[in-house]
């Protein structure tokens, strides 16, 4: 038999355990101090992430088009400006609100490498073409994911 104070310490043990605990709809949820300051507003990464795998995609299919400069005939010069149009697509979810996946390095960059898409894109379409920044922007992930 145990101890009387053995039985007071497990009833306290239990009674701080269930002060500490509220019963909602037969679930025992536990409350949890906030950790965040109150101006943080917590995004669902998901998109940006879909986004960026994308563009990973797009930028390693312009990169190996791009791997014999700027000579390209004119049907891998339709799929350079197809790629840049879709990275363009891309860039364009992300430039206007970078601050929602809390991330620094995208909010840092993401606006400059916009605007070196635009600006391949530009000259992909001039006549005559040039691919140059193209070849710029598919080697230009380094800058922010080889860190």
């Amino acid at each position: 038999m145990a101890a009387p104070h053995n039985r007071l310490t497990l009833l306290f043990a239990l009674g701080a355990g269930f002060a500490a605990c509220s019963t909602t709809g037969g679930s025992v949820t536990m409350e949890v101090e906030k950790v965040y300051v109150p101006s943080f507003k917590f995004e669902d990464t998901a998109p940006v992430n879909d986004d960026m795998h994308a563009m990973a995609k797009a930028v390693y299919k312009l990169d190996r088009l791009m791997r014999d400069g700027n000579n390209l005939d004119d049907t891998e010069g339709a799929q350079a400006v197809a790629l840049l149009a879709e990275l363009s697509s891309i860039t364009d979810r992300l430039v206007p609100n970078p601050a929602m996946t809390n991330h620094p390095v995208l909010k840092d960059r993401i606006a400059d490498f916009d605007a070196d898409v635009k600006a391949a894109l530009d000259t992909a379409r001039g006549k005559p073409p040039s691919y140059y920044m193209a070849g710029a922007v598919a080697g230009s992930c380094i800058l922010c994911h080889e860190r």
